[in-house]
């Protein structure tokens, strides 16, 4: 008795699952059938349409043929757009096409120029082949010739003009230069000195014969009388605007003698004997100064423009190239009387 009812409850539930089933798809069967015949409704209202339908395009094999004769039919339809994008979308197009059309003439310029560049070129150059570089002039043609003559001729001017032209600019340099040298070099002029600083060695040279008969050159201190001094003048120098100098002592006349001489005792040089100071054998001279008992001059606290903490030195005049040249080293003597020992012969 239970069984035949719970068969009987269970064929009732199919029944009703497969109505609900069927009114789900008649439901969306209606949705989807009244949304396509409104779709075919306005297809068919639309002009455009009604004119394609009337036209019967060339079928051809290809479906994306077929698709762009349909595209073009389409743009090529009279009916004025209603969208302000559209509007704008075609004043965008355009004016690409204007600024198109004037790049174009630009890179025409361009070619032109070049090809006018070109041939200009051509005509001022000449090509020889390894067939006429050896031919007889006279077998050349006149206008050859000419032309050949013309272009050695310019040659010639151009060269011409820049050996002018480097001529000139030196005589300018010199006459700048001359210029300077006689507003500097006033020898009735008088500088006022600001500050005496330390000493600038003077090295002479000697060559020495040691006990083995070997002949070696030798650097030696020079006497105290023909050092420099470093002076600080009060107004900086025209030409590099410097105010430091290493001066010898004949020109120093304003300057107290005692005062020459405390300086001498001090032992204080700049520069000390290194690799930048344009003389060979620095580290044999180093020890000639250290051994001498020379230490190196500064620059007092008073006289340094930067940082007190900072330590500062004089600068040269011109580098190291102009101290080398006011301080040309002696003329080697040659000694050959009793120094025969290396070792034994000191400054």
């Amino acid at each position: 008795m239970t069984k035949s009812i719970r068969d009987a409850m269970i064929a009732s539930k199919k029944k009703e699952f497969e109505k609900s089933e069927n009114v789900e798809e008649k439901a969306t069967e209606s949705a989807a059938r009244r949304l396509f015949a409104k779709a075919q409704q306005l297809l068919n209202e639309d002009p455009i349409r009604k004119q394609r339908s009337s036209k019967k395009p060339a079928q051809t094999e290809s479906p994306k043929r077929e698709a762009k004769i349909v595209t073009n039919v389409a743009t090529k339809s009279t009916k004025k757009p209603s969208s302000s994008k559209v509007e704008a979308a075609d004043d965008n197009k355009n004016k690409k096409k204007k600024k198109s059309k004037k790049r174009s003439r630009e890179e025409e310029d361009v070619k032109l120029r070049k090809k006018i560049k070109k041939e200009k070129e051509n005509r001022n150059s000449i090509s020889l082949s390894s067939t006429d570089f050896f031919m007889d002039p006279a077998a050349l043609s006149k206008k050859e010739r000419r032309r050949r003559r013309e272009l050695e001729q310019q040659r010639e001017d151009e060269e011409r003009a820049r050996r002018k032209a480097k001529k000139r600019a030196r005589k300018e340099e010199a006459r700048k230069e001359e210029a300077l040298r006689a507003e500097t070099e006033d020898p009735d002029k008088e500088w006022e000195v600001e500050y005496v600083g330390g000493i600038y060695l003077e090295w002479g040279q000697k060559i020495v014969t040691t006990s083995k008969g070997v002949k070696n050159q030798e650097f030696y201190i020079k006497d105290d009388k023909d050092h420099r001094v470093w002076i600080k003048w009060k107004d900086p120098f025209a030409d590099n605007n410097s105010v430091w100098s290493a001066e010898v002592q004949e020109n120093l006349v304003g300057i107290d003698p005692d005062r020459l001489e405390k300086i001498f005792r001090k032992k204080k040089i700049y520069p000390m004997p290194s690799k930048t100071d344009g003389l060979p054998n620095w580290p044999e001279r180093l020890n000639k100064v250290l051994l001498a008992g020379y230490r190196k001059w500064k620059a007092p606290r008073c006289l340094r423009d930067q940082d007190p903490d900072e330590e500062q030195t004089p600068q040269f005049i011109q580098g190291i190239e102009v101290i080398e040249s006011t301080s040309k080293v002696e003329e080697i003597v040659e000694e050959t009387d009793y120094e025969t020992d290396y070792d034994t012969d000191e400054a």
